[in-house]
């Protein structure tokens, strides 16, 4: 059960490395429950979600954004993945150690489709994982 954390129940760790990303990005909301901490805040334009473990270590960043926020080279992968016909609705992006995965949704006059794409890090480079179409109606 999430509950509502306050500044002085996180760690100095935590708190750190949370201003080490994001400097001051205003109103967050910390919320904590047995094995995590999580904050929740707007980063420029951005709905995001950050994730500690309870003893103070980063686990993942979860970010929820529009289209115009993408990168230009990851957007291109995209429209050349999906077609021109597609119009990007919402990419949510998660990121941990590991790499950064998105999932976007786009739609045309008849379908949805969800692309799934990891990012290697490394040699910043995009593999689509799955491409799901729904009709609509």
């Amino acid at each position: 059960m999430f509950m509502p954390g306050f500044i002085n129940n996180i760690s100095a760790n935590i708190v750190r490395s949370f201003q080490k990303m994001f400097g001051d990005p205003g109103k967050v909301n910390w919320f904590v429950d047995d094995k995590d901490i999580t904050a929740y805040f707007t980063y420029h334009n951005e709905k995001v979600a950050v994730h500690y473990h309870g003893k103070g270590y980063y686990l993942s960043t979860r970010k929820v954004y529009d289209a115009t926020d993408l990168e230009p080279w990851v957007y291109n992968y995209i429209r050349q993945e999906a077609g021109k016909k597609y119009i990007i609705n919402l990419v949510t992006e998660a990121v941990t150690n590991k790499g950064i995965t998105y999932q976007v949704s786009l739609e045309d006059k008849n379908t949805w489709m969800v692309l799934q794409l990891e990012r290697n890090n490394e040699r910043n480079l995009l593999t689509t994982l799955d491409k799901k179409i729904y009709k609509k109606g």
